[in-house]
């Protein structure tokens, strides 16, 4: 296969050439209230394992990378640890596993993953961590019926750092009217909060909020803006 980083096609769906946490969207349901279970995907010495708690630190057990055939529009799954490896078909494969992404029960946010060689949509049991499929993806959290067809892919934190940084110099290029002059004190502090960023003796995910925050800062700045001339 050809692989390609592109945009992605919708609000939620992986890039292609990005890196992600995935997990299936679970929970259980009693008496009107959902209980949260989501199931994270990883790879556990060659076989593909679920646990309930969300990864806080970039284990690359957890990582995938997001592939993408643009001969036929299908997704592939390789883990980070161990790049041999691929997410299949309820388990892990030596060799790309082909899926079809599709919008979930929440469009924007939840996603579909039709296996394409066997021709099912997989589906997670909550109860018992453990892999189904169906011909059909209609199952949610929301169900009570213990299982969920829901998935969601969470960026790596390094991801995100990467993305956010690339986002801020981005805008630090822009100039002319409307954006802040070279000047202003906005530019300034988004360069101070790059270089942060970067630093790796800071906690990671205190890199990611004030980066994020900086960023919303810069976007909203109304002072030492560049005016048109007369």
């Amino acid at each position: 296969y050809e692989y390609e980083i592109v945009e992605a096609e919708l609000p939620g769906y992986p890039e292609p050439g990005k890196q992600y946490f995935i997990y299936c969207d679970n929970g259980s349901v009693t008496d009107g209230v959902t209980t949260e279970k989501p199931q994270y995907f990883f790879n556990n010495n060659g076989t593909l394992t679920i646990s309930n708690t969300a990864p806080t630190t970039d284990d690359e057990n957890y990582i995938f990378t997001c592939l993408y055939d643009k001969e036929t529009g299908y997704y592939q799954f390789q883990n980070v640890a161990d790049k041999s490896k691929y997410i299949g078909y309820q388990a892990m494969s030596s060799t790309p596993y082909n899926y079809r992404l599709e919008d979930g029960s929440v469009s924007g946010t939840n996603i579909h993953l039709y296996a394409v060689n066997n021709s099912k949509y997989i589906v997670m049991i909550n109860s018992t961590n453990r892999f189904d499929q169906s011909n059909n993806a209609t199952y949610t959290k929301s169900d009570n019926d213990d299982y969920s067809a829901d998935f969601i892919f969470v960026k790596s934190f390094q991801q995100q750092i990467t993305d956010l940084i690339a986002e801020a110099e981005a805008l630090l290029k822009k100039s002319g009217v409307g954006y802040p002059v070279s000047t202003a004190e906005s530019r300034t502090t988004l360069r101070n909060a790059i270089t942060a960023a970067s630093n790796e003796g800071t906690a990671i995910n205190d890199r990611i909020t004030a980066l994020t925050n900086a960023i919303k800062a810069y976007k909203a700045s109304t002072t030492d803006i560049q005016l048109p001339e007369n």
